[in-house]
């Protein structure tokens, strides 16, 4: 696993290496912002849970077939299947090297694939559990951008991740707690 983080790694830094050597040939509509919200589903062998959650990005197009991504997701709190016990908080701060496939003049098919920096806030009944967890994973997405004009785009887009909550309370007992982290969301994106 640790070898396939490292190689994850190595896509979204050379993409970022590459970008900022070639920036003095960037235009300003290379460059953009966004935000989107939608639903989060946590499932887990202690968790099945869905939420609300929204996520701020900045990108830059590295023309029309590539780009690269920095983003901010909060996916708020999640319930424990056994009522009372924890309840997880995870948010996170990804970079990812984006490829787009042009479906029409107006549509782009984009895929993600980076590395997601996972903080999580634990609240437990089980006051030696609290705390924070913090870890990497890999973030995998697929989205459907449309272009309004050549400022605005609407992005409806799907991204994965893992959330490994290692031992956590159940009752009176601790279990493994291990499960996908999965987000549905719909953005506005702004290029400037």
């Amino acid at each position: 696993m640790k070898k396939l983080m490292s190689t994850v790694w190595v896509i979204p830094i050379s993409t970022f290496i590459s970008a900022s050597f070639s920036s003095s040939q960037a235009t300003a509509q290379d460059f953009y912002a966004g935000i989107s919200a939608g639903s989060t589903n946590f499932e887990g062998s202690q968790f099945e849970d869905s939420n609300t959650a929204w996520s701020a990005q900045l990108g830059m197009d590295l023309g029309r077939y590539f780009g690269i991504e920095l983003a901010y997701t909060d996916y708020q709190e999640f319930d424990s299947r056994i009522s009372g016990q924890t309840s997880p908080d995870p948010a996170s701060v990804s970079l990812s090297a984006l490829i787009k496939y042009p479906l029409t003049n107006r549509f782009n098919l984009v895929g993600k694939i980076g590395w997601a920096r996972l903080d999580t806030d634990i609240d437990s009944s089980n006051p030696f559990y609290n705390g924070s967890l913090n870890e990497d994973n890999l973030l995998v997405g697929l989205a459907l951008d449309y272009s309004l004009s050549s400022q605005w785009r609407i992005r409806l887009a799907f991204e994965g991740t893992e959330m490994n909550l290692g031992a956590i309370p159940a009752g009176s007992f601790f279990a493994r707690s291990d499960g996908n982290l999965e987000y549905l969301s719909a953005g506005l994106i702004w290029n400037f």
